[in-house]
C-alpha cells in the first residue's frame, strides 16, 4: 500500500546545522533542473525514534520535485509517498506521531563544476534535534489524524480476549511496532509497566511466528533485562522488550496480558526445572503451557 503527501518543502536556502555546508538558490535551481531530467530518485528515510540506535530505514520516494520562490524564499518542493511495504504502516504511524517530522535533505555532487551533476539523494524524517537543517517547515500529518487516532485507541475492557487477540488493525500489515514495555522490580502499576520475577529460575517465554515458519523468538525471563540494555529493535529476534515487535500483529495490552499471565502463574507455583509458556501466532490460539 502507498500513499502520498503532496507539495512538501523539502529543502530551503540556508546552511546545515553541523557540516556548515551552504545551500544556494542556485543550488536548489539546479537539482530541481537535474530531477527534471529524469537523472535521479530521491529515496525517503526515516530515522529510529530511540537514542541508542542511530540506524534509520527506507520509507518511500519523492517525486514531482520542483523548484520555486512562491513565499519568498528559494526552496525544493515535492510530494512524499510512504510505501508500506518497506516499513508498516503501524511503524510509520508511531514514528510521526511522536515527532519524527522533521526534514533533512542529503544532497550529490555539489562540488561539481556549477553544481551541474547536483542532485537531491534523499530525505530523512527525524525528531527535531536529529535533523540537520533548520527552517524548513515540519511535515503536516493532520490528514493521517484518523489513523493515528485508530492506532492508539485502546481495546474495550470488556471485549472477550479470544474475539480480539490476533485481529489485525490494518488489512496489509503484517509486522510492525506494538508497544515499549517497561521492566521494574515493583509490583505491576499499569497495563504497560510489569515486573520481572523469579528470575532464577528457568522459564521461557517461546514466541512461534507465522512469517518464517518455524521461526521463533525463545527468551528466558532471566534475559529479558539483558535484551533490553543490548536495545534490541526486532531485527534479529521476533519479541523484543525495548520494542514489542511480533509476527503477525498482536495488540500491545494483549502482549502484556500474555506476559503478567505467565509471571502470575511463576509467582504462584512450586515447579522446578524447564518449562516453556507459548503464545502461539500460527494457529491464532492464545494459551499458556507447561511442561
Amino acid at each position: 500500500m502507498k500513499f502520498t503527501i503532496e507539495d512538501v518543502q523539502l529543502a530551503i536556502k540556508g546552511t546545515t546545522k553541523y557540516s556548515s555546508q551552504c545551500i544556494s538558490e542556485k543550488l536548489l535551481a539546479v537539482v530541481a533542473g537535474n530531477y527534471a531530467k529524469g537523472n535521479n530518485i530521491i529515496t525517503v528515510r526515516l530515522q529510529s525514534l530511540y537514542e541508542d540506535d542511530g540506524s534509520d530505514s527506507p520509507l518511500g520516494e519523492i517525486k514531482n520535485l520542483y523548484y520555486t520562490e512562491a513565499d519568498g524564499r528559494a526552496q525544493l518542493r515535492g510530494d512524499i509517498i510512504f510505501d508500506t511495504d518497506l516499513l508498516d504502516i503501524q511503524s510509520l504511524l508511531h514514528s510521526l506521531a511522536h515527532g519524527c517530522v522533521y526534514l533533512s535533505p542529503y544532497f550529490m555532487n555539489i562540488a561539481s563544476l556549477n553544481h551541474c551533476f547536483a542532485c537531491l539523494s534523499s530525505v530523512t524524517l527525524s525528531k527535531a534535534e536529529d535533523s540537520t537543517f533548520d527552517g524548513i517547515e515540519p511535515l503536516d500529518i493532520s490528514g493521517l489524524n484518523g489513523l493515528i487516532n485508530a492506532l492508539y485507541k485502546e481495546e474495550p475492557a470488556t471485549e472477550a480476549l479470544n474475539t480480539v487477540l490476533f485481529s489485525k488493525k490494518y488489512d496489509e500489515a503484517d509486522s510492525g511496532f506494538i508497544g515499549t514495555i517497561e521492566l521494574t522490580d515493583a509490583e505491576q502499576k499499569a497495563s504497560n509497566v510489569y515486573a520481572i520475577l523469579n528470575e532464577s529460575k528457568d522459564v521461557f517465554i517461546h514466541i512461534k511466528t507465522k512469517r518464517n515458519i518455524g521461526d521463533v523468538a525463545f527468551f528466558r525471563l532471566s534475559e529479558l533485562n539483558t535484551v533490553k540494555r543490548a536495545g534490541c529493535r526486532g531485527m534479529a529476534c521476533h519479541l523484543c522488550v525495548a520494542n514489542v515487535n511480533i509476527y503477525p500483529n498482536i495488540t500491545f495490552n494483549q502482549f502484556v496480558k500474555f506476559i503478567n499471565d505467565v509471571l502470575r502463574d511463576e509467582k504462584n507455583t512450586k515447579k522446578i526445572g524447564y518449562r516453556v509458556y507459548t503464545l502461539n501466532i500460527d494457529d491464532k490460539k492464545y494459551y499458556r503451557g507447561g511442561r
